[in-house]
């Protein structure tokens, strides 16, 4: 049944692929062009990837420099760069690589350290607050692996090089945070985070993080990487291996229970995501692996999906919040074991996206769209 379905979805599809670019990985959009990375150096190009150029590069050893550029022993040791963030009206670039935090000016070209992660290589994703009642600043959420749930922070960034705590999760609450959602309407940020029990959650902060509290915990029904909100209801698509995978969008958050409402089954679990308009997003699904029972070795080797991944390929999906979705692409996950060599997946850059409908997205452990850049329109 889904694979019909799939198939009746890609016949009608009205988004349609129309360039790629292969060995260059997307970061952001800026001012009408994109910001791309090809192994450390970093790139300013149109959209359509003509005008490609040179900005700088990220420091890195010459072995890294040379391990980058073999596909395998990137992806094996996570060398790849990102995320990143600029913020509006900045030429301040942060790009995220192997547990530092860059700045680098994107005029000028100059690069310096900004932040050591403390834990973990990096965060999903980064993240500017300007949000009433709280400091305006960039964040972002710690994220690794976290098995015993010890405490989790949140940063944030005060100006050029100086970053603090903003917020600590307690010992026991949860394992790691997926991502931090801006709420201007209701003065208010959601923090989404993982992954097993109560810790897969989608919780609400404010008074400058202040007051923290779960609003919606429903097991694997509630683990999300990136969330809507629009009129006072939340839209997301859930990220587990676990169970089957749904468009969901919660509501009435201030009576018990919420009101929570799945809407279509997707192909697998959903970690990227990017907003193309008021109303609209594009995100993909992963092929991941189950979750570690136990031989932890032999679980570095696994190429068996976990029960709530349909689909042995990675899609591509446009969502207008008010109902209708739309299935885009979808690639096969090449034959490396998932945990070693990454999930197959499509990522996609920082926003805004542009205003004329075009997006990128990256494809990772893909048969075919492994380390490419696709344009849609």
């Amino acid at each position: 049944i889904q694979r019909l379905s799939l198939l009746s979805l890609e016949v009608d599809a009205v988004t349609k692929l129309i360039k790629m670019i292969e060995g260059y990985k997307p970061l952001q959009y800026f001012a009408g062009q994109i910001i791309l990375a090809r192994g450390y150096d970093i790139f300013i190009a149109d959209y359509d990837f003509k005008n490609i150029e040179r900005i700088g590069s990220v420091p890195a050893s010459k072995i890294k420099k040379i391990a980058i550029k073999m596909r395998k022993i990137s992806r094996l040791l996570r060398l790849d760069v990102g995320p990143s963030f600029l913020a509006e009206s900045s030429n301040e670039l942060l790009i995220c690589s192997s547990g530092l935090i860059y700045v680098l000016d994107i005029v000028t070209g100059e690069i310096d350290i900004d932040f050591v992660i403390p834990r973990g290589s990096k965060p999903l994703n980064l993240v500017e607050i300007n949000v009433p009642g709280f400091s305006r600043g960039i964040y972002f959420g710690e994220y690794l692996s976290n098995p015993n749930k010890t405490e989790v922070r949140i940063y944030r960034r005060q100006a050029r090089g100086r970053w603090e705590v903003a917020y600590k999760f307690a010992d026991g609450e949860i394992n790691h945070i997926h991502a931090i959602v801006p709420d201007k309407n209701s003065d208010c940020v959601y923090i989404l985070t993982g992954d097993f029990g109560q810790a897969a959650a989608i919780w609400k902060a404010e008074k400058d993080f202040s007051v923290v509290r779960r609003v919606v915990s429903e097991g694997q029904a509630s683990r999300a990487c990136w969330m809507a909100v629009e009129n006072e209801c939340l839209h997301f698509a859930t990220d587990t291996q676990l169970d089957v995978n749904y468009l969901t969008s919660v509501s009435n958050l201030d009576v018990s229970p919420t009101k929570m409402i799945r809407h279509t089954p997707i192909l697998g679990s959903s970690i990227y995501s990017l907003k193309l308009s008021d109303g609209l997003m594009v995100f993909s699904t992963a092929v991941e692996p189950d979750e570690v029972k136990k031989n932890k070795f032999l679980a570095l080797f696994s190429t068996e999906p976990g029960p709530g991944i349909i689909s042995n390929r990675a899609a591509i999906y446009v969502w207008s919040l008010a109902g209708s979705v739309e299935f885009v692409f979808s690639a096969k996950k090449d034959i490396l074991p998932f945990r070693l060599f990454q999930f197959g997946s499509f990522h996609f850059p920082a926003g805004p996206a542009p205003m004329d409908g075009c997006f990128h997205a990256y494809g990772v452990g893909l048969n075919g769209y492994d380390n490419v850049t696709l344009l849609f329109k």
